[in-house]
């Protein structure tokens, strides 16, 4: 749903066409998230969003030259948690963990 979207805004795609064959820093990453994740906010469930911007990113760093650096932080889930710090879900974080851990997410 959020990524049919993120693939044909074309604000989003001049974004990433301003990237390409450069780096983008894990701070980047994340104020970039935080702008795209309140575009989200309340039509979405946290997780089912994060999820598919975890999807979002990591297909899309292979425009990067720090292609690998964004993919393992996705994948390492520094991603979600710093983006969760970010927005002030900090009390979702422990909970979502727990989820994944049990099969729940």
């Amino acid at each position: 749903m959020i990524s049919k979207y993120m693939n044909s805004n074309k604000d989003a795609q001049l974004i990433w066409e301003a990237y390409e064959q450069k780096s983008m820093t894990l701070d980047e990453l994340i104020y970039d998230a935080e702008t795209m994740f309140n575009d989200y906010r309340g039509k979405m469930d946290h997780d089912q969003i994060i999820r598919e911007m975890e999807a979002y990113y990591t297909q899309r760093a292979s425009l990067l030259d720090n292609e690998q650096e964004i993919v393992d932080y996705i994948e390492s889930e520094g991603f979600r948690e710093d983006l969760m710090n970010q927005l002030g879900l900090d009390d979702d974080i422990e909970s979502s963990k727990i989820d994944r851990a049990l099969g729940l997410d």
